[in-house]
């Protein structure tokens, strides 16, 4: 998303993030795309994977996004203490797809002498079925989910992926939970252990200045009237049930929780 900090109440609202979550000279608003792998105690790994960039239309047109270019698991650690990931001995549980764009399902495959082999060859791939559905329509395929038949259709084919309906239980302690409006089926991930709860956001928010303002949308949401109203009701559950939020498109470390000043939501980074 690319917000203007200028005009209709804009400046007040973007004045107050953190400088580094504006462009000094640009008045428009950063963005990050986070991936994050995390192991849990006897819960199988969840992946939330970045985009492969030579495998997208922005590759093409933003030299930004050929950035990241190469191997993604190189990259990935599984320990504290650096030690490499293997993605045969640790790539096995439910890699959640928050939703089919490009930005999250990019790593799926990896090209292997021209074949497309999954990243996480143990892993089981879950797709919501609204954005299964919406990625195959051919008046909205090229546009919205550009990498889909080399990123997600192929999952079917090798017999990887799995389809959720509304709220499902991908292990005891991860739930998917259903945030509908940036994509059809878009979903938020609910982690839960130990008596305390976080919310992988996904694409529910783009940006902390959406805490003050839920109504301003990204030009990625394909439907602005229905992601208002998710946003508003996930704001309200995230301050009401002081969830932690894991925001993969807020600025780095993107952990952190909604507070209230003044009548105000602010973000308070952790």
């Amino acid at each position: 998303m690319s917000t203007p900090c200028a005009g209709s109440g804009r400046s007040r609202a973007c004045g107050t993030l953190p400088p580094h979550h504006a462009q000094p000279r640009d008045p428009r608003r950063r963005r990050r795309d986070h991936g994050a792998l995390r192991r849990l105690p006897r819960v199988r790994p969840l992946q939330l994977l970045p985009d492969h960039p030579r495998r997208t239309v922005a590759a093409v047109r933003r030299p930004s996004h050929r950035r990241a270019q190469g191997p993604l698991q190189p990259r990935l650690v599984s320990d504290p203490g650096g030690r490499p990931h293997d993605p045969d001995r640790h790539g096995t549980g439910p890699a959640a797809e928050g939703d089919a764009h490009r930005d999250h399902v990019g790593w799926n495959l990896t090209d292997a002498g021209g074949r497309w082999v999954p990243t996480f060859p143990k892993a089981r791939y879950w797709v919501s079925t609204k954005d299964w559905e919406a990625c195959h329509q051919p008046d909205v395929q090229p546009t919205r989910f550009p990498n889909a038949p080399t990123c997600v259709w192929p999952l079917a084919d090798l017999g990887l992926v799995e389809f959720m309906k509304g709220e499902h239980a991908l292990t005891r302690t991860l739930t998917a939970v259903p945030t509908p409006g940036h994509t059809p089926g878009h979903m938020s991930i609910l982690v839960t252990s130990h008596g305390e709860r976080a919310l992988v956001l996904g694409d529910a928010a783009h940006s902390p200045v959406q805490l003050q303002e839920p109504d301003w949308v990204s030009r990625a949401d394909m439907d602005p009237d229905l992601t208002r109203q998710t946003r508003r009701t996930l704001l309200d559950r995230v301050e009401r049930e002081e969830i932690v939020v894991a925001a993969g498109h807020f600025e780095a470390p993107g952990f952190g929780r909604i507070v209230r000043l003044e009548g105000r939501r602010y973000w308070r980074g952790l």
